[in-house]
């Protein structure tokens, strides 16, 4: 639970700033979890169904951290585009 709460603080600053710091927020936490799931579908003591579930989520979270991927390069492009010297 501390660091669920440790976590949503830091959303919550983020919120505070801007959309990429949320983004940012969000990447990181999810390459935290990857990193995790990782670690648990190395364990060769799992079972198939812990397995199975574990790989599941983990498709789950590369599925989310694909789509921040997408959303970061959107707004880094908008920022872009809002600069002057930008060309139009």
């Amino acid at each position: 639970l501390a660091k669920a709460q440790r976590a949503f603080m830091d959303i919550k600053h983020a919120l505070m700033r801007d959309e990429a710091s949320v983004v940012g927020s969000i990447e990181s936490g999810e390459a935290h979890l990857q990193a995790r799931f990782d670690r648990a579908l190395s364990d060769e003591a799992l079972s198939a169904t812990t397995r199975e579930t574990i790989r599941r989520a983990h498709a789950a979270v590369r599925t989310g951290q694909d789509e921040m991927h997408v959303l970061r390069r959107s707004l880094e492009g908008r920022q872009d585009a809002d600069n002057p010297l930008y060309p139009q």
